[in-house]
């Protein structure tokens, strides 16, 4: 059995809140996406802050981890902003953020040394030397460029930095950071997240037919995933963010499946057909009409080329459709037992209890901004008070259980201050829950 401790991270693309609720589901360790501003897919859909911010609680509630990407070249008057944009994320458990700008890579380290500084494949990162430089200004994780082979993963592996690769999905003609194509041609800079993708058109050499030479194949590692881990990449990477949701959870799951069969060794022939079962599902998920298995075990080559069609195959609708209806049902919430205690003259207090993630029990009480009363009218029951703290809303947590003791005195307590009281009760768990350390 391949050790835990070498077992990696699966990285999930996210492109909007589906998304995410649909990887976490599929079984991601991670996810990555980009907020409104300084990410080099400027034309995806893309998270805003509020829904930065609330992504970061779910993940934190289910244990997971979330990376941002600010992988795009930072101009000087952009500074104060790029730190504005990033500071709030930071502070509510961001867990790392990926860049590729070595000015913004300093700034983030003194400002936000909290947050783990990951070098974007933009950084064209492609021998040790490299990797060393980055590990001495602080960076913890390197993407590096999708053009290497196991041999030199493992090499960069090796000086002590986490190796983050990509596994699945399109790839570019060019080393990711050095393609100045689409800004020369059309003004478009990929390094400003505005790739206007010139190497999936059509192109012709004097006299012959139209084709498309720059079209690389989607990349699936699927038969790789093996040497992968025994190279000792830290992170399998899923390229995908401008990706519908169903490609987003689907890959996910599939290679969270494959990742674990292999992890637990159950002998070549097994392996060999989940490998086959993976790539036959995967063909229905949106992939191009080719596919590769990247450079991991060679170099150019014709085969790695869409010659005819860049276009995609399309997808199996009954492959869509189980997706959708399994993993795109919305958030899953995290179940919460809620105990009230009144009495007049007393602040009430209500106390939540619910397990994080890793197991732990987690507990916070809190007590009402003002004391119960005498009721003068209708006293208040057990059910008043559990109709109005069980409304949890979009807070990813539901209640399990509720309990209420409320003496023999007859207590009454403002709606509002009852509101008051399960809204700071509920910040409280997830401020908790924020500080449950993940490992």
């Amino acid at each position: 059995m391949i050790p835990e401790v070498s077992k990696p991270e699966l990285l999930a693309p996210v492109c909007n809140t589906e998304a995410l609720y649909g990887v976490i589901r599929a079984g991601a360790d991670a996810v990555y996406l980009g907020g409104s501003r300084f990410g080099a897919r400027a034309y995806a859909e893309n998270l805003s802050d509020t829904e930065l911010l609330r992504a970061i609680d779910y993940v934190r509630l289910h244990g997971k981890k979330l990376y941002l990407t600010v992988n795009t070249l930072i101009k000087e008057k952009e500074t104060d902003k790029v730190l504005e944009f990033l500071r709030p994320l930071a502070e509510n458990g961001l867990h790392g953020v990926i860049v590729q700008d070595m000015g913004i890579l300093r700034l983030f380290r003194s400002e936000f040394p909290e947050v783990s500084i990951h070098a974007s494949t933009q950084m064209a990162v492609t021998d040790p030397s490299a990797a060393r430089l980055l590990l001495s200004r602080g960076v913890k994780r390197a993407v590096p460029a999708r053009e290497l082979s196991l041999e030199e993963l493992s090499a960069i592996r090796d000086t002590g930095i986490e190796v983050e690769a990509f596994i699945h999905g399109a790839m570019c003609y060019s080393y990711s950071g050095l393609c100045l194509f689409s800004s020369m041609l059309g003004d478009r800079s990929g390094n400003r997240g505005r790739c206007a993708q010139a190497c999936r058109l059509p192109y012709r050499y004097r006299q012959q037919d139209v084709r498309y030479p720059l079209s690389m194949r989607d990349m699936c590692a699927a038969g790789q995933v093996r040497k992968l881990i025994q190279a000792g990449v830290t992170s399998f990477k899923i390229e995908g963010r401008m990706k519908a949701p169903e490609y987003c959870a689907g890959v996910t799951e599939i290679y969270r499946r494959l990742i674990d069969h292999i992890s637990e060794d159950r002998g070549e022939n097994e392996e060999e057909k989940y490998i086959n079962e993976a790539v036959e599902r995967l063909s229905g998920i949106y992939l191009r009409s080719e596919v590769c298995g990247g450079f991991f075990d060679r170099r150019n080559d014709g085969s790695m080329i869409t010659l005819d069609s860049p276009s995609y195959s399309g997808s199996d609708p009954e492959v869509i459709t189980d997706i959708r209806e399994r993993l795109l049902s919305g958030p899953e919430k995290t179940g919460v037992n809620l105990s009230l205690r009144v009495r007049a003259y007393e602040p009430a207090r209500l106390r939540v209890t619910g397990r994080s993630a890793s197991g732990n029990t987690l507990t916070v009480s809190c007590d009402s901004s003002q004391n119960a009363e005498i009721a003068k009218k209708r006293e208040m029951t057990a059910e008043d008070f559990e109709k109005h703290l069980c409304k949890l809303g979009d807070s990813f947590l539901t209640v399990e259980s509720f309990e209420a003791d409320l003496g023999d005195e007859g207590v009454f307590l403002p709606v509002s201050v009852i509101n008051e009281l399960r809204r700071e009760c509920v910040r409280r768990f997830m401020d908790k829950v924020k500080g449950d350390k993940i490992a």
